[in-house]
């Protein structure tokens, strides 16, 4: 009765647009009630869910003909799950890696040629191995954060003069302004250009035309593989993300084997299109060289090089035009006082390195919201980080903002033996970013528009296109004059 009267629905008529893409992309409507009401007993690649109404014998031999190691065929059992909002609990169970385990270890591997990451071991010593050769390669010396923040601020600017495009006058006003899509075009893509910058990613840019990946390419293939790791394990998601792990691993052995060599390919060698004569003078090629003389092989580089994906999207928190449950005497105050130190050029980078944590402590991003851990007997705990960071005994007046609260109070980016390694790396990009961005003077921004989606757990923002994505991809802001950099 349920699925015949919600058939009945698909149609623009009837639904927002987003909604009509969202049924539409799943074909029937049984995976989908299945895999987001009843997660708990079904896995994401479950033929239970996937093939209603089916022998499970005779679609066993069907898939695997077809599709190998695609799907699960085990019989649904139900999962427990726990949500823990206290904060100190949470503290402890992130510090008891024996008992509790992350759960992206397998897909981990998946992607990386089976090698997988230190991010997801448990094991202590295998975990600190290579955590600590890897930081001592990329970060190197003490000046290493201010390169990162220097690397920040250069791009945004330079990004924000190359997309921003001019608006006619309006009849209010003879004077035009400009606008820019500042997720599409510059917060979304910036990272992307450190990846390219730090890890050889092969991206498409003035001085290496012939590389690979265009940024909106390579953005898309990082997403959908951090989609993949941490939000969504669905037949469709899967399938995408082996696909971008493939092209991805590809590039990078190329880029790996030409700093071995120590020589980029000349023009007409099928790895010319890898990598150029302008990556030899990156900090990509530097890192590769080190951690060469460190003893890692090709496999154990390119399964390191995909957690810069994790660097964090602005939100739309502190521009104008917001709307929302934290629109405060408190919050105009703390705007205020941040556009005052933007926009008159006074360095800040404390400031706003405590607006961004507060920023995400209160309207977390997906990846913020929560962290699962597992235990033994395959049971699950949620743990809701972002619940956690409102508990008065250490965020007092908790929906305030407060840009003096302790660094080490925050839990955006974990606690313990798997606090992210990227986490110095964000604080610092992401600080230079949002001053960039609040620089930009006069004009209105638009509105992110987003849902709570339940396939998700959390935010789910609308594309252009009205599908649904886990990360901000429109979002349109006006401002007077383009800065004189």
């Amino acid at each position: 009765m349920y699925l015949a009267a919600s058939a009945s629905y698909q149609n623009p008529a009837a639904m927002t647009a987003h909604f009509y893409a969202d049924m539409v992309s799943w074909g029937n409507m049984w995976p989908k009630l299945v895999l987001r009401h009843l997660s708990a007993n079904f896995k994401p690649n479950s033929i239970y869910a996937h093939f209603l109404f089916n022998i499970p014998s005779v679609t066993r031999a069907n898939v695997e003909k077809f599709k190998p190691g695609m799907y699960d065929f085990s019989r649904p059992t139900r999962i427990q799950r726990q949500t823990i909002t206290d904060y100190n609990l949470c503290c402890r169970i992130l510090n008891n890696h024996t008992r509790f385990n992350t759960t992206y270890e397998g897909r981990m591997r998946e992607i990386s040629q089976g090698y997988g990451f230190f991010l997801a071991w448990d094991n202590p010593i295998k975990h600190d191995g290579d955590r600590n050769s890897f930081e001592h390669a990329m970060k190197g010396s003490k000046e290493f954060l201010h390169r990162i923040e220097e690397f920040y601020i250069s791009e945004t600017r330079k990004l924000i003069k190359k997309k921003a495009i001019r608006v006619q006058p309006s009849a209010a006003s003879s004077k035009g302004s400009f606008r820019i899509n500042i997720s599409h075009e510059v917060l979304n893509i910036v990272p992307v250009h450190f990846v390219n910058e730090w890890f050889l990613a092969s991206l498409k840019t003035d001085s290496s035309s012939r590389a690979l990946f265009t940024e909106q390419e390579l953005y898309a293939l990082l997403s959908t593989l951090f989609v993949y790791l941490f939000f969504d394990q669905n037949v469709k998601t899967r399938t995408l993300a082996l696909k971008s792990a493939e092209a991805l691993n590809r590039a990078l052995e190329v880029a790996v084997d030409c700093v071995r060599i120590g020589e980029t390919p000349i023009i007409g060698n099928a790895a010319a299109a890898v990598i150029s004569p302008a990556h030899a003078k990156t900090q990509g090629w530097k890192l590769v060289k080190k951690l060469i003389n460190l003893g890692w092989d090709n496999k154990r580089q390119v399964a390191a090089f995909y957690l810069p994906q994790l660097a964090l999207t602005i939100s739309d928190f502190y521009l104008p035009g917001r709307r929302g449950e934290l629109a405060s005497e408190n919050k105009q105050r703390v705007v205020d006082h941040l556009f005052s130190l933007a926009q008159n050029g006074i360095p800040s980078s404390h400031t706003f390195k405590h607006a961004f944590l507060e920023a995400v402590r209160l309207e977390p991003p997906n990846v913020c919201s929560g962290i699962f851990r597992k235990v033994g007997n395959g049971d699950e705990v949620l743990l809701a980080t972002a619940q956690a960071m409102r508990d008065s005994n250490y965020f007092p007046r908790p929906l305030d903002i407060d840009l003096n609260r302790p660094e080490e109070h925050y839990l955006n980016f974990g606690h313990g033996m798997h606090t992210c390694y990227g986490q110095d790396i964000n604080k610092v990009g992401m600080t230079a970013m949002l001053q960039e961005v609040m620089a930009l003077k006069g004009g209105e921004s638009g509105q992110l528009r987003f849902i709570k989606d339940p396939a998700l757990g959390a935010k789910a923002y609308i594309t252009a296109t009205n599908s649904l994505a886990p990360f901000p991809t429109h979002f349109s802001i006006d401002f007077d004059e383009l800065p004189q950099y």
